[in-house]
């Protein structure tokens, strides 16, 4: 950002690029004007491992943000530092708990919705306005299954949505043991992992062994295109 004097007022110039992209540059002479560069217009350096091998990995990056230099990890960079930085990395179990309660807390919504829509009062012979209707009906029955049904792929070392703390109740709603996650996590992570996202695919791209959450993705994908889905019903998905 550079700064100049003209009249005995000064002007600055800021550019609202960060980093090397950022730099601003003057061409010509311009007459009565005294600059002088306060920042100037550099990238973010990082030394990613031993800085005294022959080949360290240097990460540049316009902004004070490092993303992918460890997969899945982003690195916000605070201060200048001429010396190692060791940098811990956990797995953040609360976001996946918080995660975890919101689908239970929409999947129980969607069940009270669908309840209230078919709805069928006998002393005032009240109906909701999908009471009978055959497509609402097979994406309950089919949101149900999916929900409680233990998945196949041999290889999984978790395959019952009880396992980690899904539990289905009364009326087919879910609860979340919260205790019983955690102590799964704790014991296995990878494993917590693959039963809620392992996806695998053969060389033609055939999908296999689908696990809880790209499953019910596809179920609910299925049922907007098959079942003709529209208007309340697919409020509801």
């Amino acid at each position: 950002s550079p700064a100049c004097h003209y009249g005995g007022e000064p002007l600055s110039v800021v550019s609202s690029t960060t980093g090397a992209p950022g730099k601003i540059a003057f061409h010509g002479d311009i007459g009565g004007l005294d600059f002088q560069t306060l920042s100037e217009a550099r990238d973010a350096k990082v030394v990613f491992g031993d800085p005294n091998s022959v080949n360290p990995r240097i990460i540049k990056s316009s902004s004070n943000t490092v993303q992918n230099v460890v997969d899945g990890v982003t690195l916000n960079l605070v201060s200048v530092s001429d010396k190692p930085v060791d940098v811990s990395i956990d797995r953040d179990v609360d976001t996946m708990v918080e995660d975890i309660k919101a689908m239970v807390e929409a999947y129980n919504g969607t069940l009270d919705q669908i309840d209230e829509l078919t709805r069928f009062v006998p002393d005032t012979n009240e109906r909701g306005i999908l009471l009978g209707d055959g497509t609402i009906l097979q994406i309950q029955g089919r949101l149900r299954n999916e929900m409680s049904r233990r998945l196949t792929d041999p290889t999984l070392e978790i395959r019952s949505p009880i396992d980690v703390g899904l539990n289905a109740g009364t009326g087919a709603r879910l609860s979340f043991d919260e205790e019983t996650f955690r102590a799964a996590f704790e014991e296995d992570a990878d494993a917590v992992k693959d039963f809620f996202t392992k996806l695998e695919t053969t060389d033609g791209d055939q999908i296999v062994n689908v696990a809880f959450a790209p499953r019910l993705a596809s179920v609910i994908d299925e049922l907007v295109d098959r079942c003709g889905v529209e208007g309340d019903e697919v409020d509801l998905l």
